[in-house]
């Protein structure tokens, strides 16, 4: 039977382990989808480990915030640095440009604290609600006929960036079986029996 774990947080990349453990142990073939594995990590033997950090990466939101916040306003600033430094050797310009100059450091350093102010907010607050549906996209686009090669049976969410993804997977295959953690996992093919009605 087949397994596919997904743990898509970036916060504790170790978190899926133990459920991974657990299913290897117990007869299931595992893959796991992260979004970093860290270089120390001890996956089972046996384990298929894909990173789908990279998609996220390379999507445009990730991108067009980084030159929004970060890159743009930074290099700005470098540019505008050269200026005042470039003027400085102007005769006459000299003392002007430093007294300028000194300020524009400021401004720099200002400026650097707002855009990491501001890219810290950014992860913190809306994109943190946006990342796991913009994951499950960005995983349709790119990764899924990877990911489904072989058709689970089972789909482990392991943190809550997984969430997204697995409801859409268990959208697409209504008998795939769906559940957050192996603690609560129901038998393949066992019946459960109906509550009786008093």
């Amino acid at each position: 039977m087949n397994a596919l774990v997904l743990q898509l947080g970036g916060l504790r990349p170790g978190v899926a382990f133990p459920d991974v453990e657990w299913l290897v142990t117990n007869g299931w073939t595992v893959t796991l989808v992260v979004s970093v594995l860290p270089d120390g990590a001890q996956v089972p033997a046996g384990v298929e480990v894909v990173e789908v950090g990279d998609l996220e990466q390379v999507g445009a939101l990730w991108r067009a915030e980084r030159f929004v916040v970060l890159a743009g306003p930074s290099g700005a600033m470098r540019k505008l640095r050269a200026l005042v430094t470039k003027l400085g050797g102007i005769r006459g310009l000299g003392r002007p440009a430093r007294i300028v100059g000194g300020y524009v450091i400021s401004l720099h350093a200002f400026q650097y604290r707002a855009s990491r102010g501001l890219h810290n907010r950014w992860l913190t607050g809306p994109y943190r609600v946006l990342r796991p549906l913009w994951l499950w996209r960005l995983l349709r686009r790119s990764a899924l006929d990877e990911l489904l090669r072989t058709k689970p049976d089972l789909v482990v969410c392991a943190d809550r960036d997984a969430i997204a993804t697995a409801w859409h997977l268990a959208r697409r295959y209504p008998d795939v079986e769906v559940t957050y953690g192996v603690n609560r996992v129901r038998p393949i093919g066992v019946s459960v029996p109906e509550p009786v009605s008093a």
